[in-house]
């Protein structure tokens, strides 16, 4: 939030404390990155010398410490960056990378240090390198969902956002008529005394497949000031639809996807694509969950052996934590992958509008 100029009589107490809030978020957000640094950074060092220099008693002691440090500093940080960067696109995908790099330490650690038999305190303070990775990527992936969550409630609520229309904006609704799926002036926001008049309405068609409409179209608003009739049956109502010779296709599209009763029409794509879209993506879950646990698994294993090799030691991963890295690996990337099918769902119908 930006400080006003200045704190006269206007200035809204909100303000106050949406700046104090701003102030105290920053503080933490730093001083949880500090400390999320620290931690992993002496693990790391107690990951190496543990099998030399120093004592099982020291190491022991030092390992919980900072492991206690690092873990409030994911969590201080994690909170603090959600709340100071909400909205940002790069704010999940730097958190989630973050946490992958704190969780997958055990993997990475034999090779970029050399060790190549460590220790069990050694692979203990890896062990907790990794809980901060999972402390830090549960804030990310709640903050995903919370996300996700607010863009399809407004979406629902509001459709296509406010500034993207121009015709009709302002328009009452009637709320008592609004049938899913509905044709135009079956949506809450056709008007009763232009409906009467309208020969889109006596044909039973829609606006937006004639590409002209009573939010757009004078002719159309016109007739209806006047009161011109138009006979009741469907062929003979068609006739007088108008014909826009003046402008193009494209401009006549445009108009349709800024139009409110198009922005309704949108919402009602959108509530049936929804639950469709998780449905299917639920049922390819489960199809493929098991090929993917088993290309996870085979994927690990191989990085295993490999590190274990190049090493000349034990495996970088012992053999029941592999089971537990697969199970994790393959739901987080079908939760952020679900996450950012849905931001693409939204994409298609309310910024492409098809």
């Amino acid at each position: 939030m930006s400080k006003p100029a200045n704190f006269g009589p206007s200035y809204d107490a909100r303000d106050t404390l949406g700046d104090i809030l701003d102030i105290v978020g920053k503080i933490v957000m730093y001083l949880g990155l500090i400390a999320m640094v620290s931690g992993a950074g002496f693990l790391t060092f107690y990951y190496i010398h543990l099998t030399s220099q120093l004592s099982t008693t020291v190491g022991v002691s030092n390992i919980n410490m900072f492991s206690k440090v690092l873990m409030f500093g994911a969590i201080g940080a994690g909170l603090a960056t959600m709340y100071l960067y909400w909205g940002e696109e790069f704010l999940i995908a730097t958190q989630i990378i973050v946490a992958g790099l704190l969780f997958f330490a055990p993997m990475y650690l034999p090779v970029v240090t050399g060790i190549s038999t460590p220790a069990q305190l050694s692979l203990v303070a890896a062990d907790q390198i990794q809980k901060g990775g999972v402390a830090l990527g549960v804030i990310a992936l709640i903050g995903l969902l919370g996300e996700v969550g607010m863009r399809i409630r407004l979406r629902l609520v509001e459709g296509a956002r406010s500034e993207q229309l121009k015709f009709g904006r302002g328009v009452v609704e009637e709320k008592h008529q609004n049938k899913f799926l509905g044709k135009c002036w079956q949506l809450p926001f056709c008007r009763k005394f232009v409906r009467e008049r309208c020969p889109i309405y006596h044909a039973k068609r829609t606006c937006w497949k004639e590409r002209v409409g009573c939010m757009c179209e004078e002719e159309v608003i016109s007739n209806a000031m006047q009161s011109k009739a138009i006979p009741k049956d469907a062929v003979a109502a068609a006739r007088y639809i108008p014909v826009n010779n003046k402008i193009t296709a494209a401009q006549k599209r445009a108009r349709c996807k800024q139009c409110v009763i198009y922005n309704e029409h949108l919402k009602h794509k959108y509530k049936l694509a929804l639950p469709l879209t998780v449905a299917a993506f639920l049922v390819l879950y489960v199809v493929f969950r098991g090929p993917m646990l088993g290309m996870s698994g085979a994927a690990i294993s191989q990085i295993n052996t490999q590190l274990s090799a190049n090493t000349g030691g034990q495996a970088a991963i012992r053999e029941e934590g592999v089971v537990i890295f697969r199970e994790i690996l393959v739901d987080c990337i079908m939760f952020v992958a679900l996450a950012y099918v849905l931001k693409l769902l939204e994409f298609f119908i309310f910024k492409l509008k098809v």
